[in-house]
């Protein structure tokens, strides 16, 4: 079994060629460093800072934020001091963290500092906005997930005054093309200019110096000391010293840096592996996918160099072949995902209509009703529509098995009444308040799509949803179904890269990429989020002996996701702001695409993956 150490080894080498061709903004300036400080920091204490202004803290949103200051509460040392608001839900959330005096809006987190006379190793400062989406950027960016809040936190561990501010809310000043796009008309160059010259004329900092457009950052111990002089020292209204702090940080030798929204990985979940009705009918009584992989032999004579992978056993650490209707296996699942840094599970979802279609229209639906009732797997969830005809095309033949017809308003009522039950549940994923919910084949349903999905927005209002989070996948089909007209007709709101199928169907990347580093020339609306994904392989020769495997070693896997993130880190003007992050799959057994433990490389994918993303690359300005 290949182990993560030789893994990491061989990475490097790639690694230290690459970095040959890293080009030389990943250092836009140099600077000088002053000699260390001689102040020493405090013991490893944390402090969070929550300004509402005049917003309320009864708002719906305030779960974001709650999820935001436990990750950081998750990883932070014990002696964790969080200055907000006194209400029900940060009392119930933090307890005896929650400080005992509330912060006074009309002053900065600074003025707190010095009159209460705290002294904290780092600092998270959060300026709560009424605007969602920079808001999302803000909580995403500084701390929306606890092995993000893991990055952050080691990156800034340099003896000289730091700062880590959300992507795209740090810019050269005078040139704002860096800046998030969202909240580029806020920004008056006029008022810059003004407040600029009147920073510059206490000659500290110089006119190419930095402004940060939202008052939300980390900052350490050292950096507090050098604003907490300065504050002092410059006549300057409180509001806008904040939003100049790179410049005074780095007029005193320390460092800024931005950080991208945190990768929220989301691995395809497909909820098989139990007897139903319709495999017992088409296929033989008892029949699931591990009927197919059970009676391979793993060296498979016509590709004896290319070995299956099999589940890893139980006494091994894996997870065997098991029975997903088994409460124990998905509670496995989730604690395995959990302890890998998956946020959650994107469950395939099937509704089908016509020929050959059950009268509830449901197939597969046990394992996410089960997940309802019982709880497990005890992860974040959303559903994606496997919304295509089964066929016997992976045995040669191709008559229909179920139709995918798409109904009248009538079903489309239905079929929403289903879904709400899930929309409902509180680890369903929503970003900003939409429930997601992803089509596979968004093209194969015409120009039905724009209608239905209309009508699902009408329900969901009614519902007390403000909106659909509609996300089409990109793939083979794309371009065979004229997917984008559909897509602009729906108001589809994202685009997921599905890896098996983007890879072979875009021919935009080599043998050795596994995972996205652009966005896709779609053209599509100008709010349009794309979501960037990655993949362990694809292989259906369980199913099908003659087809060609597409390989990614857990070498090739760790290095491109390091390309992956590397690229986040300098995609300023990405328009993104939840970054989910889609992987093929957490066990697509049969199409060999699996995060799962197996029998070659045991967790050498979630390894990579959780080694991956506790170091996520910060830029430096």
């Amino acid at each position: 079994m290949l182990s993560f150490r030789r893994i990491q080894c061989l990475s490097v080498l790639v690694i230290i060629c690459l970095s040959f061709l890293v080009p030389a903004f990943w250092q836009r300036s140099t600077w000088n460093i002053r000699s260390a400080r001689s102040d020493a920091s405090p013991r490893s204490s944390l402090a969070v800072f929550l300004h509402f202004g005049g917003l309320s803290t009864a708002s719906p949103d305030l779960s974001d934020l709650l999820t935001c200051v436990s990750n950081v509460r998750d990883v932070a040392p014990a002696d964790l001091h969080i200055f907000g608001p006194r209400s029900e839900a940060f009392g119930a959330a933090f307890g005896e963290a929650l400080a005992d005096w509330h912060l006074d809006d009309g002053q900065s987190f600074l003025r707190q500092l010095h009159q209460r006379g705290h002294k904290y190793h780092k600092v998270l400062n959060i300026n709560v906005s009424d605007d969602m989406i920079w808001q999302e950027r803000v909580l995403q960016a500084l701390c929306g997930s606890r092995s993000h809040v893991e990055s952050i936190l080691a990156s800034m561990s340099d003896p000289k005054p730091e700062l880590v501010a959300p992507m795209g809310m740090v810019f050269a000043f005078e040139a704002t093309s860096q800046v998030f796009p969202h909240i580029a008309h806020n920004i008056s160059n006029i008022n810059m200019s003004t407040l600029g010259a009147r920073l510059q004329s206490t000659g500290k900092v110089k006119k190419e110096d930095l402004l940060v457009a939202a008052d939300s950052f980390w900052i350490n111990f050292l950096g507090l000391q050098v604003l907490l002089s300065l504050d002092k020292e410059i006549d300057f209204p409180h509001a806008h010293l904040n939003s100049w702090l790179p410049s005074l940080i780095k007029s005193e030798g320390g460092i800024v840096k931005d950080v991208q929204p945190a990768p929220i990985v989301f691995a395809i979940y497909f909820p098989q592996f139990h007897k139903f009705p319709e495999n017992d009918r088409f296929w033989g009584e008892n029949f699931t996918e591990w009927t197919l992989l059970k009676d391979l032999d793993p060296g498979n004579t016509s590709s004896p160099t290319v070995p299956f992978r099999q589940p890893l056993g139980i006494a091994d650490g894996g997870l065997g072949y098991y029975d997903l209707t088994n409460y124990e296996i998905r509670r496995q699942q989730a604690q395995m995902a959990r302890d890998h840094d998956v946020s959650g599970f994107m469950y395939y979802h099937y509704w089908f209509s016509g020929q050959g279609a059950p009268e509830n229209h449901l197939v597969m639906q046990k394992i996410p009703e089960l997940m309802l009732r019982d709880g497990q797997p005890d992860l974040p969830f959303f559903f994606s529509w496997a919304n295509e005809p089964w066929t016997r095309r992976w045995t040669g033949l191709e008559d229909v098995l179920l139709a995918q017809t798409y109904g009248d308003e009538q079903e489309w009522r239905q079929h929403f009444q289903y879904l709400v039950s899930f929309f409902k549940h509180p680890k369903y994923l929503r970003i900003n308040g939409a429930p997601v919910f992803a089509i596979y084949r968004l093209g194969h349903m015409k120009h039905v799509a724009g209608r239905m999905f209309a009508f699902w927005r009408q329900l969901a209002r009614q519902e007390g949803f403000h909106d659909l989070h509609l996300v089409q996948t990109i793939g083979n089909f794309y371009n065979v179904d004229r997917q984008q007209v559909i897509a602009n007709e729906s108001e589809i709101s994202a685009s997921l890269h599905f890896w098996p199928q983007l890879f072979a169907a875009w021919n935009l990347w080599g043998a050795g990429d596994a995972s996205s580093t652009f966005d896709l020339p779609l053209r599509t609306r100008a709010a349009h989020v794309q979501y960037w994904g990655a993949f362990t392989g694809f292989d259906r020769r369980p199913r099908d002996p003659t087809a060609k495997p597409i390989l990614r070693s857990p070498e090739v896997f760790n290095v491109s996701l390091q390309r992956t993130f590397q690229k986040m880190a300098t995609f300023q003007s990405r328009q993104i702001g939840t970054n989910l992050f889609v992987i093929t799959a957490w066990n697509e057994w049969n199409e060999q695409a699996v995060l799962e433990p197996d029998t070659r490389f045991g967790k050498a994918y979630l390894e990579i993956l959780r080694w991956n993303l506790r170091r996520i690359p910060l830029f430096v300005w």
